[in-house]
């Protein structure tokens, strides 16, 4: 077996290196990203460095497809075995000429068999998360420790592919679905060591073991407590335009229409005009009462006025997660109203940074449960799984459009699994 390393700006032209060097029948080993030259790790350019094992070499004597930028550089690649090509944007290309003592070019075209598609589509995935962060990001903020545990890429990644095919299709959606590549590993680890292995080959039985993995990593929602004297009540916080407002509407007609309980509604986003009145026409539309409040003091009043109902909805004013006066006031106001349950609504349209570093702000108020809003326009759903889990906190519900109610549905570990894997957005 022969161990090769290749050097290039890009996954595609380090694994075409690779072929055109080895022949097909390639196994990734590691994949690394970095920069050369450049002032204190700034700028300089972009380098991917892929290490590759070959069991069979298919090179016949004599044939070698040289790069342009190394044809001139012989001496240099007798004494190294790694093929580093130029990152020059004139010299990305091969020129497609072929060395002195050879009969024709090597074909050329895509990795020939499955596997070596899945693992070059890993291998892509992987890479891209390595080269996306830059110095000047990674300093930005301060983030809590719990929601970096996972996040660091991993020195070595030849144990995963070790997998049988099915594994490694379902290995590298939970990859494109951008969940953190701990719990990939996990996930698929536990489901392989669970599943016989006269199953591995049936894509639904793999499937639904990775799904099993994944619902267990997820935090279970508690039952309620026991009943106290006054009305059960829910607040919602959260960042501004993630559709809180509209989510408290969609639970109030939850409860009031489909469980025929007593709900009260108090908002104290007075901040915005329009978010009063929307409420208020939600609130009229389904037969509830509303109260506005202004401060704290106001909060207590109006819980008080409504202790004979069976559920309060408390609707609050979006913050940004930079503004910590503004979240100061928040948390004010949700410790008035006391809460049985808080729900920090997220948007699944943020990006893994944006979602970390509002649970990291928000969680600070206090944060019982995760509800995830907007599912109908996220492309990857892997950060909000990667969330939960790291900070511990089970998942409420997900909305998935405008409509109320129809768009709000309860978030079973089951339905987040299935939603990960490709399942349809709405039930």
């Amino acid at each position: 077996m022969q161990i090769r390393t290749f050097r290039a700006s890009s996954v595609e032209r380090a694994w075409e290196c690779a072929r055109r060097e080895l022949g097909s029948g390639l196994e990734l080993v590691t994949t690394r990203s970095s920069r050369e030259g450049g002032f204190l790790g700034l700028g300089g350019r972009r380098v991917i460095e892929i290490t590759v094992a070959a069991r069979e070499p298919e090179l016949p004597p004599g044939r070698t497809v040289v790069p342009r930028s190394l044809q001139s550089t012989s001496s240099r690649s007798e004494r190294s075995r790694v093929v580093d090509l130029q990152i020059g944007t004139a010299e990305h290309a091969w020129d497609g000429r072929v060395a002195e003592g050879a009969t024709s070019p090597v074909p050329s075209g895509r990795l020939p068999d499955e596997r070596s598609s899945l693992l070059g589509a890993i291998a892509r995935t992987e890479a891209s998360r390595v080269s996306t962060a830059s110095p000047l990001s990674d300093i930005e903020g301060t983030v809590a420790a719990v929601l970096e545990q996972g996040d660091r890429p991993s020195g070595s990644i030849a144990g995963r592919f070790e997998l049988p095919g099915r594994f490694l299709e379902v290995y590298a959606t939970l990859l494109e679905q951008e969940l953190d590549r701990s719990l990939a590993d996990r996930a698929v680890a536990e489901a392989r060591q669970e599943l016989a292995p006269a199953c591995w080959h049936d894509v639904k039985a793999v499937r639904e073991a990775v799904a099993a993995a994944l619902e267990r990593m997820l935090p279970a929602v508690a039952p309620p407590a026991p009943a106290s004297d006054g009305p059960r009540t829910l607040s919602l916080i959260g960042p501004t335009g993630v559709g809180k407002t509209t989510t408290l509407a969609k639970l109030a007609a939850l409860l009031k229409l489909r469980l025929n309980l007593r709900v009260g509604l108090i908002t104290c986003d007075t901040y915005r005009i329009a978010a009063v009145e929307q409420l208020r026409t939600y609130a009229e539309i389904i037969g509830l009462p509303l109260l506005v409040v202004e401060d704290p003091q106001q909060m207590r009043e109006a819980k008080q006025r409504f202790a004979d109902l069976d559920a309060v909805l408390v609707d609050t004013a979006g913050r940004s997660q930079n503004d910590r006066q503004r979240i100061e006031e928040l948390q004010a106001f949700v410790e008035a109203a006391e809460p049985d349950e808080v729900h920090l609504v997220l948007s699944a349209v943020a990006s893994d940074r944006v979602l970390r570093r509002e649970a990291a702000a928000f969680t600070r108020v206090r944060t019982d449960r995760l509800l995830f809003s907007k599912l109908d326009e996220a492309v990857t759903f892997g950060p909000l799984f990667s969330l939960a889990v790291r900070l511990a906190r089970p998942i409420s519900y997900l909305t998935t459009g405008q409509e109320v109610p129809e768009h709000l549905e309860p978030a079973t570990p089951a339905r987040v699994a299935e939603i990960l894997l490709g399942g349809a957005v709405r039930s």
